[in-house]
């Protein structure tokens, strides 16, 4: 149906049963051409099973999370300058939902950084951006209201993939 309407390039997944009775999914690209369609397929299914096994623990950390006061969940993305979080960050942070959902930067954050505290933590980003690794700091946020928050972040990744980190309240 996708060829008859004139798409030049289809994607699409779909799994089969093996000889011995094993599921296996295939991702195939098919390319019409001269009333022929040539496709051609990928096994994804190690793929899929990795990204199940991420989704469930992602959601197994993330029930333990929200089981504890105040803490939140973040992914700082280097290359684009995003954080991706849950609302636990957004409160954490005096970030709006409506903030968080359009993307955070690092220079949003900073700025809630106590002025006492912003030369370790530029330090600290400045060490995880040469070496990667993994880390701990402790800081002050000064928020918007006036009130100040201390903060303990546990930090982990690598230079080139995404940050994952994790701030509990300590004191308000």
């Amino acid at each position: 149906e996708e060829v008859r309407e004139g798409n030049p390039v289809l994607r699409f997944d779909n799994r089969y049963r093996t000889k011995d009775g094993a599921i296996r999914w295939l991702s195939w690209v098919a390319v019409p051409f001269e009333g022929k369609l040539y496709s051609s397929a990928r096994d994804i299914t190690e793929e899929r099973r990795q990204h199940q096994e991420l989704l469930a623990a992602e959601t197994r950390t993330r029930m333990v999370l929200q089981a504890m006061d105040g803490v939140g969940v973040w992914t700082y993305d280097l290359a684009n300058d995003r954080f991706e979080s849950d609302s636990e960050f957004a409160a954490l942070y005096g970030f709006s939902p409506e903030h968080v959902a359009r993307g955070v930067t690092l220079a949003d954050v900073m700025a809630r950084i106590h002025p006492q505290d912003l030369p370790k933590m530029q330090a600290t980003i400045a060490h995880v951006r040469a070496t990667g690794g993994d880390g701990a700091n402790e800081y002050r946020l000064q928020l918007p209201d006036g009130s100040v928050r201390w903060v303990r972040l546990a930090y982990a990744g690598t230079n080139e993939q995404p940050y994952r980190s994790v701030g509990r309240w300590l004191l308000d």
